[in-house]
């Protein structure tokens, strides 16, 4: 039954924090990460939940406001090279791999978010952990389906947007942009229309020069927060994302 309420009677967010990482990561809602390959999506993905798990800083310099479990579903890395990711990013931020606890990663290769059985598997876990925040990586490999089939990927990304709002998580997915991709082209994200209607927010990657990732924001509910840029960088004998300052870039650009 169709349920009407009064402005006056609807949710509200309140005083509470719309992000879940500071200007880079809403709470509560899904985001879309979208890159052409070497872009370094999987890193940063990596950081952004070794950052929510451990209550470090994103990129060297941004606040986490919400720590807590994560769940990181990977279809495309083996478990050796997931888990060299992620000792090079915690030795970096100077994190021993026995906090590393509160995430639980799945190295897949027969999960698949098109199947109702598993996506209620997720859902229990995710309520059994009490996480925060789910990422997936990357999504063609995690669905049967082709990405542009129109009618099951709007039953699935409709099946996604119910189990982010029934768990209140920060569900983070990352996708391709398409190869004729020019630039930030939100157009040009890989797969269905609809993939592009469904995010709160979208970060697409680009490489400006060689060595540099810029991620160019698109919000749908908070105001837009200028570009970002990092790159991975040697620190304590590990590697990880970290952010650029726009005067650190600007030498770098080329004509």
């Amino acid at each position: 039954m169709l349920n009407l309420k009064p402005p006056s009677e609807l949710k509200k967010t309140g005083n509470r924090n719309p992000f879940i990482i500071e200007h880079l990561l809403i709470d509560r809602g899904i985001c879309l990460i979208a890159g052409l390959p070497k872009t370094k999506k999987s890193w940063l993905l990596s950081e952004f939940a070794i950052s929510i798990a451990t209550g470090s800083k994103a990129l060297g310099n941004c606040e986490v406001y919400n720590q807590g479990a994560v769940i990181f579903i990977q279809g495309e890395d083996s478990e050796e090279i997931i888990s060299e990711r992620f000792e090079q990013i915690a030795r970096a931020k100077s994190i021993s791999s026995s906090k590393l606890s509160n995430i639980k990663v799945a190295s897949c290769t027969d999960f698949r978010l098109d199947n109702p059985e598993h996506l209620l598997d997720l859902e229990k876990q995710i309520t059994d952990l009490k996480a925060v925040a789910v990422f997936i990586d990357p999504l063609a490999r995690l669905i049967d389906c082709p990405d542009t089939a129109r009618a099951p990927m709007k039953k699935l990304l409709t099946a996604l947007r119910g189990l982010q709002s029934r768990t209140g998580i920060c569900l983070v997915i990352a996708t391709h942009l398409s190869k004729e991709a020019k630039g930030a082209d939100l157009s040009k994200i890989s797969g269905s229309g609809d993939l592009r209607s469904v995010y709160d927010q979208a970060i697409i990657l680009t490489k400006p020069v060689p060595h540099i990732v810029q991620g160019n924001f698109d919000f749908k509910s908070v105001s837009e927060r200028p570009d970002f840029f990092f790159q991975l960088s040697s620190v304590n004998g590990g590697l990880m994302p970290r952010a650029l300052g726009l005067s650190d870039t600007e030498s770098l650009k080329v004509s």
